[in-house]
């Protein structure tokens, strides 16, 4: 049987009981705030915290995990850990969770995470082992961070350094925009990706990526041009570049639009909607909208920029509306930079390269080469060209003065050391040309141009200059020269044969033209000034003035229908040794008998305008004879019927009848002169032949 406790036994028991009642009531508020406190750092934690079972059942998740997934606490308590990860991820999932429950906990590792409107966010992630109050696992804690701003940051890091890879290790320009592009589609995920590059006035697309070949050829340039295909202009002058690009480009932006940023690029995340609430007023100017009539609801324009100077444009278009963001317009910015700013090297490059090449081959072509002279070593450097100029292979000139100076004509030696020492004591520069002896023994002029560099103290350090080869010059000189010689004989020749036809054009008379032609021959001659001319015309002489004879004769015949009708002669007063062929040249020959040739032929002229002169006057005298002869045969004709007629009323043998006889064979006889007069006036010969007469 028990023992009751005594009272003092029960109080004790009391008290022990209100102090442990106390404890865990003090256990209970501290595990209270414990509780809050957890509450509050889970709530307020910037990751993501989630707690799941060992089975996969998400039980709760902080604010900042609702927040980058897109459930609420109450749908997420409704899924499981595998409803937020993709596929691809389940054996990295299954390692880590092996690996936190062998030790605890996992490493931090990426992956990526379902977000409830379906986009697919990186995320790094660490897990925690939850365990019960003996130690048995009963699920996992999981920090989880969204590291796409990283992700992309590191991603646009890595294009940029892709960019810049491009630019660098390839010379051809138009691959390294090819790649380019394709790097900026794939990593934007666009559908169409163009790079615009100034080409003359106009901003052609140079290369495109995504884009329909029909919109390229339509939207190729940006230039409006004409009915004639040219470029239009404004009041100033500039042309005229049309449409959004031609905005971006020519810096036609207001920041104050939303769809113009600072930087002066141009993006609009649903092109419909921008159109319908916009003029072309807001957007700077008349729009083409091609873009947006082809589906592109996404489009950004960015100037390729070097300083204040826009070389082109990067141009991104997608047809999902809402595929650029604040932080991807400023990174596309940078882009644009960088290629503008490479562009810009580029052409520099390409410049100074094209430069070099063209310096190269103008010296070449000019027969140039150059040299230095170092005074105080006393060796001398020469080009290639230089080498080749002298006869020498390049690199074959061994840098010695006494070298360069065997080179030169020995008739110029003297010259060329004065003007050596010239140059030195005066210190400006000189230029002067020499003959040289290749090695090949050819004979050269060059003309040399030198002058002195000094060192910081002033000091001459060189002489430095160049060779031209001018030989081909100097005798192309002395044959222009000739030629131009030649050439104005030809003139004065040309000018003599155009005087002679004027002449022989524009004069009445033979004599006139005679005249002419002696007064037109010395001028056209080779020595003018001792030259005399004589022709020579059916006995006559026509000479210049003033005119002597001497025994240097050249004559020509004058021949009008087979026959001599007279002669030209020119003399010089002085036979000229200088002309191979005597005193006379092969041209003035020539030039003679061509005026003899027209001067007979004038003649002939002449005398076939006399004879058609003479016959004329002879055709008018008898058309005059016929007029006259009918209307006298008319008179006749009358006389000699009222004779008839009259000798027919008076008596045979009277003296009327005798009367009557005589006029009547004065007018027979006046008839018969009448047909002589008419037959000279039809110039035949008349033809008798009888006739039937027929009385009606």
């Amino acid at each position: 049987m028990n023992k009751k406790p005594t009272y003092e036994e029960l109080e004790q028991k009391v008290q022990e009981l209100k102090r442990e009642a106390k404890s865990r009531k003090m256990a209970e508020e501290v595990l209270r705030e414990s509780e809050t406190r957890f509450r509050e750092f889970f709530e307020a934690s910037i990751d993501g915290i989630g707690e799941s079972t060992l089975e996969g059942k998400l039980i709760s998740c902080n604010f900042a995990y609702s927040s980058m997934t897109g459930y609420s606490e109450k749908e997420f308590k409704k899924l499981k850990y595998q409803d937020l990860t993709p596929i691809k991820w389940a054996e990295v999932d299954k390692k880590h969770i092996q690996q936190c429950l062998e030790r605890g906990y996992s490493d931090q590792y990426e992956k990526e995470r379902l977000c409830k409107d379906g986009r697919i966010i990186p995320i790094s992630m660490r897990s925690f082992l939850r365990k019960d109050a003996i130690g048995n696992p009963i699920g996992f804690w999981g920090i989880i961070q969204d590291i796409t701003d990283r992700k992309r940051e590191e991603q646009q890091k890595s294009l940029k350094v892709r960019i810049l890879d491009i630019i660098n290790k390839s010379d051809v320009w138009k691959d390294s925009i090819e790649e380019i592009i394709s790097e900026i589609k794939q990593f934007a995920g666009m559908d169409a990706v163009a790079i615009r590059l100034m080409e003359g006035e106009d901003f052609p697309y140079y290369v495109t990526k995504g884009f329909p070949s029909r919109f390229v050829e339509a939207e190729k340039y940006l230039c409006t041009r004409d009915h004639q295909g040219e470029i239009v202009r404004d009041s100033k002058g500039n042309p005229y570049v049309e449409c959004m690009c031609g905005n971006v480009i020519c810096g036609r932006t207001d920041a104050s639009k939303d769809f113009f940023t600072g930087c002066g690029s141009f993006w609009s995340n649903h092109t419909s909607a921008l159109l319908a609430e916009t003029t072309d007023e807001d957007r700077q100017t008349r729009t083409r909208n091609r873009c947006n009539s082809e589906g592109y609801e996404s489009v950004a324009l960015f100037p390729l920029r070097v300083g204040s100077e826009i070389l082109g444009l990067l141009q991104l278009n997608h047809t999902q509306p809402h595929q650029f963001t604040d932080d991807s317009i400023h990174f596309f910015e940078d882009i644009a930079i960088d290629i503008g700013t490479a562009f810009s090297h580029k052409q520099v490059k390409d410049s100074l390269r094209e430069t070099e090449a063209n310096m190269a081959v103008a010296l070449r072509l000019a027969k140039m080469g150059s040299w230095t002279w170092d005074i105080k070593s006393g060796d001398i450097t020469w080009s290639n060209n230089s080498c080749r100029i002298h006869g020498l292979k390049p690199g074959e000139f061994d840098r010695q003065f006494d070298t360069a100076m065997s080179f030169i004509h020995p008739d110029d030696l003297d010259s060329v050391k004065q003007n050596i020492q010239k140059i030195q004591l005066e210190k400006k520069p000189f230029e002067f040309e020499y003959r040289i002896i290749t090695q090949d023994g050819v004979e050269k002029i060059l003309i040399v141009y030198q002058q002195l560099t000094f060192d910081a103290e002033g000091n001459v350090e060189r002489l430095v200059g160049t060779f031209q080869d001018i030989t081909a010059r100097k005798q192309a000189d002395q044959e222009l020269e000739r030629l131009l010689h030649e050439s104005g004989e030809r003139i004065k020749e040309l000018k003599c044969m155009y005087g002679v036809a004027d002449s022989i054009q524009s004069r009445n008379t033979l004599k006139e033209i005679l005249q002419d032609v002696a007064n037109l021959i010395p001028p056209g001659w080779h020595y003018p000034a001792i030259t005399r001319a004589k022709v020579i015309f059916e006995g006559k002489e026509y000479v210049s003035e003033p005119f002597e004879e001497t025994e240097w004769k050249q004559s020509c015949e004058l021949v009008v229908d087979n026959k001599q009708v007279g002669s030209i002669e020119v003399y010089y007063l002085e036979k000229c040794p200088d002309l191979d062929e005597g005193p006379f040249m092969t041209e003035e020959r020539n030039l003679i008998e061509g005026i003899a040739k027209n001067l007979s032929d004038a003649i002939e002229l002449k005398n076939a305008e006399k004879q058609l002169v003479q016959s004329q006057k002879m055709e008018a005298i008898g058309t005059l004879a016929g007029g006259i002869a009918h209307d006298f045969n008319n008179i006749l004709a009358a006389i000699i019927g009222y004779a008839e007629m009259a000798k027919d009323d008076c008596q045979p043998e009277s003296s009327v009848a005798e009367d009557l006889d005589k006029v009547l064979e004065g007018g027979n006889r006046a008839k018969d002169l009448v047909q002589q007069i008419l037959a000279f006036s039809r110039q035949d010969e008349m033809e008798r032949f009888p006739m039937s007469l027929q009385v009606w």
